[in-house]
């Protein structure tokens, strides 16, 4: 189980509220690696988020996360493995 921290920024300034921008750090580290032996692992993201009719109650959105993940995997027989990578997901 993965736990984290994320912000947020959204502006009248950012296309007209369309576009919000943030970070997320989402870690096994804060979750399951704490007391357990979870492998331990982080992700770092930067995101934009398009927001579709952003004034109405229904607001689709779109959203392209970017960053790096990072892997302590603690044993030997893992080293074939990569311990870190870039992620881009849409």
């Amino acid at each position: 189980m993965e736990n984290g921290v994320t912000v947020q920024f959204a502006s009248p300034g950012l296309l007209k509220n369309h576009l919000q921008v943030g970070a997320n750090y989402p870690s096994t580290r804060l979750g399951s690696a704490i007391w357990g032996n979870a492998i331990k692992q982080d992700h770092i993201f930067l995101n934009g988020t398009y927001v579709f009719r952003p004034k109405k109650i229904v607001r689709p959105t779109v959203t392209v996360n970017a960053g790096w993940f990072r892997a302590n995997y603690e044993s030997a027989i893992f080293d074939d493995l990569p311990q870190s990578s870039s992620t881009v997901a849409l």
